[in-house]
C-alpha cells in the first residue's frame, strides 16, 4: 500500500506542472479537431423519376464512378462524370437505388441518389451531372425512343380525327343543331384525350426531378454525447502520456516498479 502511495505522490504531486500541462493540451487537442470543416456531415438528397432504369442497371453503370470515390482516385472520377476534382473530393460515400411505380398500365422507374460529404459547395455541378448521366444510359435513350415513336403516332392519330372534325365543322352552317353541339363535343374530347396523353407521357417516360440537394440536405452535427466520449478518450490519452513521461524521466518511479 506504501508503494502505491508514494507511485500517486511522485506522478500527481511532484510533476503536478506535467500533469496540468498533458491535460491542457487534451483539451487543446479537442478543441482544435472540434471546430475543424470536417465535424459537420452534409446528408444529401435527390430524387428524379426515369423510365426503365433498374437498380441492377443503375448499380452497373454507377458502378465505376463509386468505385473510383471509394479508392479516391479522383482523376478518374473526374474524366467518368465531369465534374472537377475539388467538388468529388468532399464526397465521403455515394448510394442510390430504384423502384418501379406503377400506375394504370404506365410504368416509370424513381431512382434515389443520397451523399455524405464534407461540404455542398458547388454540388449543383455534381447534381447535373448525375442527372445526366443517368438520362445517358443506355436503356432509358432505348426505351424513350421507343415509347416516343408510339406516343407520336398515337398523337397523329388524334390529331388527324380534330382536323378532319374540324373540316365538318367549317361545313356546317347552322351551328343551333344537335348534330353541329355533337361535333364540338367530340372535338373537346379529342383535345382532352391528346392533352392526358401528352401528361401521361411526360410524366412516365420523361425525367422529372422530384427533389434536388438544394432542398433535400440536411446537416449532423456532432452530438453532445459523442463530444463528452471524444473529451474523455483525449484526456485519458494525455494521462498515459503524463505518466509515461514521468516513468522514463524519474529514476526513483521505475525503481518503484521494478522493486
Amino acid at each position: 500500500m506504501g508503494k502505491i502511495k508514494e507511485i500517486f505522490r511522485i506522478w500527481l504531486f511532484k510533476y503536478w506542472y506535467l500533469l496540468l500541462l498533458c491535460l491542457t493540451l487534451s483539451y487543446g487537442v479537442f478543441y482544435f479537431l472540434k471546430n475543424e470543416k470536417h465535424e459537420r456531415i452534409f446528408i444529401c438528397k435527390m430524387q428524379g423519376s426515369t423510365f426503365m432504369l433498374s437498380t441492377l442497371a443503375m448499380n452497373e453503370y454507377m458502378e465505376p464512378l463509386t468505385q473510383c470515390l471509394s479508392e479516391k482516385d479522383y482523376y478518374n472520377a473526374e474524366r467518368i462524370i465531369g465534374v472537377k476534382k475539388e467538388i468529388l473530393e468532399k464526397v465521403k460515400t455515394i448510394l442510390y437505388e430504384c423502384q418501379n411505380i406503377i400506375e394504370e398500365t404506365n410504368i416509370r422507374y424513381e431512382y434515389r441518389i443520397t451523399i455524405t460529404a464534407s461540404d455542398t459547395l458547388g454540388f449543383y455541378l455534381l447534381e447535373d451531372a448525375l442527372i445526366k448521366r443517368i438520362c445517358k444510359h443506355v436503356l432509358v435513350q432505348e426505351n424513350y425512343q421507343n415509347k416516343l415513336k408510339k406516343f407520336e403516332k398515337d398523337k397523329l392519330v388524334i390529331e388527324t380525327d380534330i382536323n378532319r372534325i374540324d373540316s365538318i365543322i367549317s361545313t356546317v352552317k347552322n351551328t343551333q343543331t344537335e348534330y353541329y353541339e355533337t361535333l364540338m363535343q367530340r372535338k373537346v374530347d379529342l383535345k382532352l384525350q391528346l392533352s392526358k396523353s401528352e401528361g401521361k407521357f411526360n410524366e412516365n417516360y420523361t425525367h422529372r426531378k422530384i427533389y434536388d440537394f438544394s432542398n433535400g440536405t440536411t446537416v449532423i452535427d456532432r452530438s453532445e454525447d459523442g463530444e463528452k466520449v471524444s473529451l474523455m478518450k483525449w484526456i485519458l490519452i494525455f494521462i498515459i502520456f503524463d505518466f509515461i513521461l514521468i516513468f522514463i524521466i524519474d529514476k526513483k518511479l521505475r525503481q518503484l516498479f521494478i522493486s
